[in-house]
């Protein structure tokens, strides 16, 4: 690394003669000029690599020793840009954007987000950008423990937040906690709270948070089942109930669930149809079609894995309407009062 250095910088190779070349050395020595590389050719002459910058310091030492001095060759990046002027400016610009990447690193270029399930991550970013966390801030100027205190009070979900740099990357790293809290508010303590079924459907996966689980993958439950129990028994050594625990059940269960549904064709449509004269069956299981592909979108919008795109739709003859049988994948349960089953709580 030393030599990379001195050739970065420059150095000259060069010959002193004189009788007084012993003092020439130890005049350089005391004054901080280092020399390298030095051999006698004769008594009275010696050769030495030297530095550019401390070449020019050399006068006066040479004059008090009436010694004399000539360059015998030149070497470092200093001579090769001047024998190669066009490179030179290749080696500036390449400077330049070093320069200008490091500079960058002192910034914020993205911010990455992770460990979240329950809350989205717009929703979080929107949270951030609010309180001024925003891609293209310094570093300095976001203080990370006070965004980790920030999203803790914010989103009451996460029961752990750290928030730390990587390289040009603000990470946001969460875990939530495994009680539901964000309707705690609502949440009578002591009281029995069951997760209930909100449709028709069979369970395809189950992750129980808090409460005993009632039904198991593949059972098929209908809407007001009761999937989870907010209860827990606590046992003592005889292996007795000695007290229930009553609290919030939650659960992450996902089912498959059927939809069936009418499409309406209206009049107008019928008779714009007629206008063009292409009234027929074929173009009114199209326009059906079109409108069953609008609601389609609308249901992946929300989350929803459609199961089987390859849908029928069956004619009624006395109204133009068509029915869809739809099979689809998401999220149900709802949590209610154990004692309160009422129809209104399920949608």
């Amino acid at each position: 690394m030393r030599h990379f250095w001195q050739w970065l910088c420059g150095y000259v190779c060069v010959c002193v003669r004189g009788r007084q070349v012993n003092r020439f050395l130890n005049l350089c020595s005391r004054n901080g000029i280092h020399l390298w590389r030095i051999t006698y050719d004769i008594e009275q002459s010696l050769r030495a690599n030297l530095r550019l910058r401390d070449f020019y310091d050399l006068k006066p030492y040479l004059r008090k020793t009436k010694t004399k001095l000539h360059i015998i060759s030149k070497k470092g990046f200093p001579f090769w840009c001047h024998r190669h002027p066009r490179l030179k400016w290749f080696f500036i610009i390449c400077v330049c954007l070093l320069c200008i990447g490091g500079y960058s690193f002192r910034f914020i270029w993205n911010i990455e987000i992770v460990g979240n399930s329950k809350v989205s991550t717009q929703e979080i970013m929107e949270c951030l950008q609010a309180n001024q966390v925003d891609i293209g801030l310094e570093k300095e100027s976001i203080d990370c423990s006070g965004v980790e205190t920030l999203l803790r009070e914010q989103f009451h979900q996460f029961g752990w937040v750290s928030v730390y740099f990587n390289r040009t990357n603000l990470c946001v790293e969460v875990k939530e906690s495994l009680y539901d809290t964000m309707d705690d508010s609502q949440v009578e303590e002591g009281r029995k709270y069951n997760f209930i079924a909100n449709k028709d459907a069979e369970i395809v996966s189950i992750v129980t948070r808090a409460g005993k689980a009632v039904v198991k993958k593949g059972d098929s439950v209908k809407k007001g089942d009761v999937l989870v129990i907010g209860e827990n028994e606590i046992y003592d050594d005889n292996g007795e109930v000695k007290e229930t625990l009553y609290f919030k059940a939650d659960a992450l269960i996902y089912g498959d669930v059927v939809y069936e549904i009418e499409i309406p064709i209206s009049e107008m449509e019928i008779a714009a149809l007629h206008i063009a004269g292409q009234y027929n069956d074929t173009m009114l299981l199209n326009l059906g079609c079109q409108k069953l592909a609008f609601y389609l979108e609308k249901m992946e919008e929300h989350g929803v894995i459609l199961l089987d795109k390859n849908i029928s739709i069956h004619k009624e003859e006395k109204n133009i309407c068509f029915r869809a049988k739809i099979y689809a994948r998401e999220q149900i349960g709802i949590n209610i009062p154990a004692e309160e089953v009422r129809e209104d709580e399920f949608e």
